[in-house]
């Protein structure tokens, strides 16, 4: 095995079953206080086959979890035994019941756990580039989820590093957390696109049931991150800038729109926020924020090696937001670093946004929040931006269908 096994991952085989020849794709699914996984599985099962795949659950608590929580994975481990017996499966179901200590618990270390172990057995099936494919335990697909993945990562040159899946929330019945759900999903591809109009080059959805990874990759990144959430952002923030990472826009990953108090943030805690509170409208990041980011970020390759003239030129024609911001995180400081480091402006271009990576772009964007340009409603915002971005569409005032539009445009459509 190679260093990545002997040091950074997680210790100990999970399976004693060897890993079928040949083996193709791995889904990845971490599981806590789930009492609904069933239709998962069945989604996966409903898929067309793919030969060499396997699916593998990781059933995850801390071990000082509350004990309705143990009670609920043991009806989980329950049913999903009760699901598979006698049953001719697509795929090879592998399980297994994680309980970890308080402090690493959660679903960065669940989904760390279950991507070391699919990345061990693609080694073990002499598979180095096998793809690892990160499902949620409240998630759907369409039925070509697993054909399409094989297609893209098997059958086409050159093969990609990574993808990000075509989403879309389901529509509860509930009409205030449709309503919810609509407005939420619609912030989301609003901040993706504000952030592609600003010229960031990494705008991408990171949705963790949308994932997709080549072994080899996950390994030479450092594999998965233990966070208690947000670990998919992470993730592919740390994927992304190694290249040839697309967007998998001929196949739907579904994940739920439920009220959860699993992780602190994301969409269930966004939907029970919603629920408790009277407010019509979400709000979501001001379109001035992004307006300002655009313009720092096409003077990117002026920065590179300018003089001090020139520099001072540069920055005084920023807004005033940027400027400060700038300061707040000791710009010239780092621009003489970024321009030690680079013999080309190439180069500099690519250690630029490693540095102004995905975490200080939302660092500039709380920071100009709060001292220049308040959250808005998003349906405002998103309008705004539609108007920018496709220009000549008729733009709706209603979030559904602006909703729709965003998703369209999305999907190339």
């Amino acid at each position: 095995m190679n260093t990545y096994f002997s040091r950074y991952a997680y210790q100990g085989k999970l399976f004693a079953e060897k890993p079928a020849r040949p083996l193709h794709l791995s889904v990845v699914i971490p599981c806590y206080n789930e009492p609904d996984i069933i239709p998962t599985l069945e989604s996966l099962q409903q898929c067309a086959p793919v030969t060499g795949t396997e699916v593998i659950v990781i059933v995850n608590e801390p071990a000082t979890c509350r004990p309705e929580i143990h009670r609920q994975n043991r009806v989980t481990l329950q049913e999903i035994a009760r699901w598979r017996q006698g049953r001719a499966l697509n795929f090879n179901l592998l399980v297994h019941h994680l309980v970890a200590p308080a402090k690493t618990a959660g679903v960065g270390f669940a989904r760390k756990v279950g991507m070391d172990e699919a990345a061990r057995r693609f080694e073990e099936a002499g598979n180095r580039h096998g793809v690892i494919c990160c499902f949620d335990a409240d998630s759907t697909c369409d039925k070509n989820y697993l054909t399409a993945i094989y297609e893209q990562f098997y059958l086409t040159s050159p093969r990609p590093h990574g993808a990000a899946v075509y989403y879309e929330h389901p529509y509860p019945a509930d009409s205030r957390l449709r309503e919810g759900i609509i407005q939420y999903e619609l912030h989301l591809r609003y901040y993706v696109n504000a952030l592609r109009y600003g010229g960031y080059p990494f705008a991408r959805h990171t949705i963790g049931s949308t994932m997709i990874v080549r072994s080899d990759i996950y390994q030479k990144i450092g594999g998965m991150n233990k966070r208690q959430a947000g670990e998919d952002f992470y993730f592919l923030h740390k994927l992304m800038p190694m290249g040839a990472f697309i967007e998998l826009n001929n196949t739907t990953v579904y994940p739920a729109g439920r009220v959860s108090d699993r992780v602190p943030f994301g969409t269930g805690k966004a939907m029970g926020k919603w629920l408790q509170g009277n407010s019509p409208a979400l709000t979501t990041y001001n379109l001035q924020s992004f307006t300002g980011l655009k313009q720092l970020f096409a003077r990117v390759e002026d920065f590179y090696r300018a003089e001090d003239k020139a520099l001072n030129k540069i920055l005084a024609a920023l807004p005033e937001s940027g400027q400060l911001f700038l300061q707040e995180v000791s710009f010239s400081r780092e621009l003489a670093r970024l321009n030690r480091q680079s013999k080309t402006v190439k180069t500099f271009v690519n250690n630029w946004y490693r540095f102004f990576d995905g975490f200080m772009v939302l660092r500039y964007l709380h920071f100009v929040r709060d001292h220049f340009y308040p959250d808005q409603p998003v349906v405002q915002e998103a309008r705004k931006l539609a108007a920018l971005r496709w220009p000549g569409v008729n733009i709706s005032n209603l979030a559904g269908e602006l909703l729709t539009l965003y998703r369209q445009q999305d999907k190339g459509l």
